[in-house]
């Protein structure tokens, strides 16, 4: 039980900045004023039937046991809470003696109300939302510091019908042992919320590990792009869409001119150097909707949605033409050009032919002289 206390504790108090507790604060005011509300229903709905028994002045029983005491309760919330909201420091003490006063005051008001004592319990559980042993202890050495003074200013105590040593040292008892397993249930809250924490950290990280590992697996170590799987994976899925939506799709295969020349003249760093750089040009240039991969070596595969074939020949030969552009300091300035073939998906063609057709257009591009795009429908 002390389990699911503790949980709800700290289901309600997670954020435990200065604006959380404010608003808890806010929240303990306005239960007050719950409260004096509900005393002064209370106190109407069994007025007359109280009166009848006590069988004395209607007026004189009515002003010493609702108006003087709802005047009271009144005016201490009003004052404490002017006195709450004007301080930086001390508000939830101050809370914690409103709490205690406003007990007092109903308990002194009707001594012979079976239980009625009970209500000095409610400080301290008020107290358990502030997180805070200290202020336990402070509600709690409150609530016996009342209790005591009421049972001397009580008139009816040592009476039959009243309040006796005993009931005091019994209550005292209960305040005590209240004030203990409120301290325990903060001391669990704290020990599940470690626990929780710790828990929440250590599944985040294996939640981190599991996407990076995703990533590294769909992506290439040296571009950052995505790997031939994944290419396939999404071709595959371009294909189907295309399909059922009657959309055009195109497939351009990107290769770089001479690289194995590259590699043999200035190494293979100089190369990734250069896979590196003309990703990063390729990417410069992308559709919102286009799909980018490294298909291997220092080959590209870039699928193309929603355009028209023209469309697509033009913006292959923007990509094209940006990356002859391009001077590499590492091949004493000279350009790293590259060739493309192109092909437009027909309806009822699978992936793998569609791939043909492009790579069929990439080798024309090849054959008759390298940096230009060769595309068929």
């Amino acid at each position: 039980m002390s389990n699911i206390v503790a949980l709800v504790v700290i289901a309600v108090v997670v954020d435990r900045d200065d604006q959380q507790m404010r608003r808890w604060e806010r929240k303990i005011a306005v239960g007050y004023r719950m409260f004096i509300g509900l005393y002064a229903l209370a106190g109407a709905s069994t007025l007359p039937v109280t009166w009848l028994i006590a069988r004395s002045s209607f007026l004189s029983y009515l002003q010493s046991h609702l108006l003087y005491p709802l005047v009271l309760l009144t005016i201490v919330e009003c004052c404490i809470e002017w006195i709450l909201f004007r301080l930086r420091r001390g508000r939830q003490n101050l809370l914690i003696v409103t709490g205690v006063l406003l007990a007092g005051i109903s308990i002194y008001f009707n001594p012979r109300l079976h239980a009625i004592e009970s209500i000095l319990l409610l400080p301290i559980l008020a107290s358990v939302l502030f997180l805070s042993p200290k202020k336990v202890w402070f509600a709690g050495g409150l609530s016996i510091i009342a209790e005591c003074v009421l049972y001397f200013l009580n008139p009816f105590h040592g009476l039959e019908s009243g309040t006796t040593p005993y009931d005091l040292i019994t209550f005292i008892v209960a305040l005590i042992g209240e004030t203990i397993v409120c301290q325990g249930i903060i001391a669990r809250g704290a020990e599940i919320w470690d626990e929780l924490r710790k828990r929440g950290r250590l599944e985040t990280e294996l939640l981190v590990r599991q996407i990076v590992s995703e990533k590294d697996a769909k992506t290439d170590a040296l571009t950052g792009l995505y790997n031939r799987k994944s290419f396939n994976e999404y071709l595959e899925f371009a294909l189907r869409i295309s399909a059922e939506t009657d959309t055009p799709l195109h497939l351009a295969v990107i290769d770089i001119d001479n690289f194995k020349q590259v590699n043999d003249r200035h190494g293979h760093l100089v190369g990734d150097e250069i896979l590196r750089r003309t990703a990063r040009a390729i990417e410069q240039h992308l559709a919102a909707a286009d799909f980018l991969a490294r298909y291997g070596g220092e080959e590209f595969a870039l699928i193309i949605p929603e355009m028209s074939h023209d469309e697509a020949v033009a913006h292959m030969e923007k990509i094209r033409q940006h990356i002859a552009d391009i001077g590499h300091a590492e091949l004493d300035s000279q350009r790293a050009t590259v060739s493309i073939g192109l092909s437009t998906y027909v309806p009822g063609e699978d992936a793998q032919s569609l791939f043909q057709r492009a790579d069929e257009c990439l080798y024309q591009a090849k054959k008759s002289g390298k940096n230009r795009t060769i595309a068929r429908m």
